[in-house]
């Protein structure tokens, strides 16, 4: 076995572990998932998947392979009875991207336009989130994304072909899961450090 997929193994292990913190959140009812918001990002995986596929697929897909088992056992939790359900308009304006991209996809022949589209998606989605953490840091987890950073740092380590098709969302998450650590972790800190709850 060679090196990309020992790290790729890698990747998908602390991946998949990066949701034991977020279950254990969500069972003990610190967490309570939309179920829309997570199956939106099951779809968006799924097209980035495909794209990769499409482009032709790399070691780096592991970190998203490991994100849609995470996501389908959060779904599943939702399902019974530990999220809820609640269609918002920014789930419309993200699923809207998400089908503009397949089709754009399928007329340009180019997957890596479904890939943009649906990160473009996934980052309007997570807004609310950094808004959030950036607010009350202590709702999230800062052990969770950070192992997700990590994951999706190996999974770019692990890449035998570099194009933007394989690294986009590798990238994303670094930064994306890194900046959401970074306001949990240190803004419990400041708000431990000034006395605040």
């Amino acid at each position: 076995m060679d090196w990309h997929a020992l790290l790729a193994i890698a990747s998908g292990i602390v991946g998949v572990g990066s949701v034991i913190p977020y279950v254990r959140d969500i069972l003990y009812g610190t967490t309570r998932p939309n179920a829309v918001s997570v199956f939106l990002w099951i779809v968006l995986l799924i097209i980035s998947l495909a794209a990769q596929f499409s482009a032709g697929i790399s070691w780096s897909a592991a970190v998203l392979v490991a994100s849609m088992f995470n996501m389908l056992l959060i779904l599943g939790l939702c399902l019974f009875g530990y999220g809820y359900r609640k269609y918002g308009a920014l789930d419309g304006v993200c699923f809207i991207l998400a089908i503009v991209g397949i089709i754009l996809w399928q007329l340009a022949h180019e997957p890596l336009i479904a890939i943009t589209f649906a990160l473009l998606a996934d980052f309007i989605s997570t807004v609310p989130t950094l808004a959030k953490t950036a607010r009350y840091p202590e709702t999230e987890d800062p052990l969770a994304w950070f192992l997700i950073a990590f994951a999706a740092l190996l999974s770019i380590a692990a890449a035998n072909k570099f194009t933007a098709a394989n690294l986009l969302w590798p990238v994303y998450y670094v930064v994306i899961d890194l900046t959401v650590f970074g306001l949990a972790f240190f803004g419990r800190r400041l708000k431990t450090n000034s006395g605040g709850t």
